[in-house]
């Protein structure tokens, strides 16, 4: 009986000591019978196959009354458990356990059941093996992020998950599971990279406490990522309303702001905003919240309403309502001068005519920025009156005070001009000059104002315009003109002014232009001529610009008229009688230019020649012969010759119309004898000659 007992105690140390070196491996005993009926026994309970993430847990029933065995292993890092794995095989049987984290001590729950019949409950432990010490298994940050938060309601939300091994020696592989809390929302597998991403779109209103659960694997440790809060809100839309759009300056103007949402009444506070700058707050009630105000200066403002959101409903921003806030009505003021340009020291008066009717009050009168004077409105005109503005550019105004209908208002802008007073004299007068030739005027401008007169000045005879000429620095002008018209002239100037200086008109001064003198020439074509020849006698008249008529004397006898062209005039005659003539050209002169007379030249007119040997004395054979032609009229040197036969010997001088020699022949011979004169006239005469013999 000891021996058994000892037995007995060694064998529960080696099970002990097995249980102590093998965690998990357990046997249960049998079950104790109860009331007669042989109860529902659990044996054999075997945890193998442990690994870092799984393991086996083995068991058998005893199946007393044949029926079906309902079996569940509910298993956890603590004795509340909070997995299972149900089981429904009879005799033996065998669960897998997944998931686990590795090294970690798991308890667990077996429960059996036979429907009539007391449960049968095993309790125990087992740890997961733990990761490989070479290499050492690393430990990873799980970085959890989401996309967008907050997020509206049904919209999807994107959960992403990086998975960093805090020693950078490599990447973590496996998966991911999403919680909500407690709650599972789904699981994804980590990419090469350690990356990997969860999206959802049914997650309810209200704020979620999301984390990620990293699995880990051989070579990396699992974990917890950081919480992420995942606000989901109803999506709300903000609309904005004004009272009064436009109002006038200082009129009370209400701003609401009506604020839905897909599911219930939004709650909170909205901010009401003029561009950048908040205006104030208000509370919404029943979705709605107001500010008003009277406090909104005179132009355009872009005013806002930005919902802040509340525990399920969106942030949202209103429509832009451009709130116009006018000012009191201007009136029209119009602004005009009696006077302008005017000169220094002489009265101005400015009228500014304000309407509507309804505007009334008073007009102040700005020279620039200084007030000239103020003067009340009467029947809606304003008038000021001065003298004392200085020479130069003055930018007058009229400025309208307002009253308590129309808002002050500025006219138009008048720019009056003050010159200084000046005067034309004349540095000299011109003298003489003669029709043709160049005039020149100069004349001097002095002046009251403060600068240089500018601009040009006009010449004139009498009401007839010259021509500009431009002053030069000194105030002078000069200019020249060389077609007024023989007589006296009355020259003035006449000074246009500048916006300094004031116009004005010189004395007239005399100019006298005299007529040309004239020279006539005269010449003949021909100065000796036979009775009945064409003579041309030509007259050149200087200048050559003269006109008019030349008239050709013979003494005092007039031989005709010609017209002068082009500075000259002609004259043909053929009825100069037989004799020596005096001729001269009288030119008549015209509008410009005086007459004048031509030297005279004498022409001679000449009778045509006449041979007027008619016959010849008788001469003998061999003997000395000797007879002088002789001729009248014509212009001598004569040229003669001799047509026909004369006596052989003979011959005829043609310088000096000889007919000499010895004749060597008798007989008696007839030839015919020309003469010419210089001027080409030629006479013939017949003559006949008889030679006797010896």
């Amino acid at each position: 009986m000891l021996r058994k007992q000892k037995w007995a105690i060694l064998g529960g140390l080696i099970l002990l000591v097995l249980c102590m070196i093998v965690p998990g491996v357990s046997v249960l005993a049998a079950s104790t019978t109860i009331g007669g009926t042989v109860p529902l026994n659990i044996s054999n309970v075997q945890v193998t196959n442990i690994k870092t993430t799984s393991d086996t847990i083995s068991w058998n029933t005893n199946n007393p009354t044949g029926s079906s065995v309902t079996s569940q292993v509910s298993y956890g890092i603590d004795t509340t458990y909070g997995s299972s794995v149900p089981d429904t095989s009879s005799g033996l049987h065998s669960v897998n356990l997944s998931s686990l984290l590795p090294g970690t001590k798991y308890y667990y729950q077996i429960q059996s059941t036979i429907s009539g019949i007391p449960p049968a409950t095993y309790v125990n432990s087992f740890t997961t093996a733990s990761l490989p010490l070479n290499p050492i298994p690393s430990l990873t940050n799980i970085i959890l992020v989401s996309i967008p938060n907050p997020s509206d309601f049904g919209q999807t939300v994107d959960f992403g998950v990086a998975v960093i091994a805090t020693k950078l020696n490599g990447i973590p592989t496996g998966t991911v599971t999403y919680k909500d809390g407690n709650n599972v929302l789904g699981t994804s597998t980590l990419d090469g990279l350690g990356l990997t991403s969860f999206k959802i779109s049914t997650l309810s209103v209200g704020s979620h406490n999301i984390t990620a659960v990293y699995g880990g694997d051989t070579h990396f440790l699992g974990g917890t990522s950081n919480v992420v809060v995942q606000k989901v809100h109803y999506d709300t839309k903000t609309s904005l309303t004004s009272s009064l759009n436009p109002s006038t300056s200082g009129q009370s103007v209400t701003f609401t702001a009506t604020v839905t949402a897909a599911a219930g009444t939004p709650t909170g506070t909205v901010t009401f905003s003029d561009g950048s700058t908040v205006l104030g707050t208000g509370s919404l009630s029943s979705g709605k919240a107001t500010y008003t105000t009277k406090l909104l200066s005179v132009g355009s403002h872009p005013i806002t309403a930005s919902y802040s959101g509340d525990t399920n409903n969106d942030v949202s921003t209103s429509n832009l309502v451009v709130q116009v806030v006018n000012g009191l009505p201007k009136a029209n003021v119009t602004l005009t001068s009696n006077n302008n340009p005017s000169d220094s020291g002489q009265s101005v008066k400015f009228t500014a005519s304000v309407s509507p009717s309804g505007a009334t009050g008073s007009v102040t009168f700005y020279d620039g920025s200084t007030s000239i004077g103020s003067t009340n409105l009467s029947s809606g005109s304003a008038s000021f009156s001065t003298s004392s503005l200085s020479v130069g550019s003055h930018n007058i105004t009229a400025v309208y005070g307002g009253n308590t209908t129309y808002a002050s208002s500025t006219s138009n802008t008048v720019i009056q001009k003050v010159r200084g007073r000046t005067t034309i004299t004349w540095p000299y007068k011109p003298g003489p000059c003669n029709w043709g030739h160049t005039c020149t005027f100069t004349c001097k401008i002095g002046w009251q104002g403060p600068g240089t007169p500018t601009g040009h000045v006009t010449f004139y005879d009498g009401s007839n315009s010259l021509g500009n000429c431009n002053l030069s620095s000194d105030g002078s002008a000069s200019f020249s003109i060389s077609n007024l018209g023989i007589g006296n002239h009355n020259i003035t100037v006449v000074y246009s002014g500048d916006d300094n200086n004031d116009g004005s008109t010189s004395g007239a001064v005399t100019q006298t232009v005299n007529a040309v003198s004239t020279l006539t020439a005269l010449s003949s074509s021909v100065s000796t001529s036979v009775f009945g020849q064409s003579v041309n006698f030509t007259a050149a008249v200087n200048p050559s610009s003269a006109t008019g008529t030349v008239t050709f004397k013979d003494g005092s006898k007039t031989l005709g008229t010609a017209t002068v062209s082009n500075g000259s005039a002609s004259l043909s005659l053929n009825s100069l009688a037989v004799a020596s003539h005096s001729i001269t050209a009288v030119y008549s002169g015209d509008a410009n230019d005086n007459s004048s007379t031509s030297g005279s030249i004498i022409e001679t007119i000449v009778a045509k020649p006449v041979i007027t040997t008619t016959s010849l004395p008788n001469g003998t054979k061999n003997g000395n012969y000797s007879q002088t032609l002789s001729v009248s009229g014509g212009s001598a040197p004569y040229t003669w010759s001799a047509a026909g036969s004369l006596p052989t010997g003979l011959s005829l001088n043609t310088s000096t119309g000889v007919i000499s020699g010895k004749p060597t022949a008798s007989g008696a011979f007839t030839f015919t004898i020309t003469v010419k004169d210089s001027l080409g006239n030629a006479a013939t005469q017949s003559l006949s000659l008889s030679i006797k013999g010896n």
